[in-house]
């Protein structure tokens, strides 16, 4: 039992320790600004602040689509509108462009060898 309260007591005196409370930074003295100083605080501080707008942003613009004299396309094996227009314009959501620009054109029925154009 008396190891015991000895090694409380001990565990007590070694904790308070290390829980000292650290003392403040001390103060610093700054001196008060010049008088031609002052004046231009108090000159500036009192003109009245505006408010801006918010700022709004608009949704971003689809990349400019190119801009050419219609050419035209040989169908190989495999193609789709939607492959050829992905080829193409690297954006397959484009393909009803192609189907627009070959009236009579059956997306089920292109042939290899086939010439289309494109828009």
């Amino acid at each position: 039992m008396r190891t015991w309260v000895t090694l409380s007591v001990l565990a007590l005196a070694i904790g308070m320790t290390g829980c000292k409370k650290k003392s403040p930074p001390p103060l610093v003295h700054v001196p008060p600004p010049e008088s031609g100083h002052s004046d231009a605080f108090i000159e500036m501080s009192s003109q009245p602040v505006t408010v801006a707008d918010p700022v709004t942003y608009a949704e971003p613009s689809p990349p400019p689509r190119p801009v050419s004299a219609p050419s035209q396309y040989t169908i190989r094996r495999g193609d789709t509108l939607w492959s050829i227009a992905q080829r193409v314009y690297h954006d397959g959501q484009r393909w009803r462009e192609i189907l627009a620009a070959n009236p009579g054109l059956q997306p089920t029925k292109m042939r290899v060898g086939q010439v289309i154009v494109l828009p």
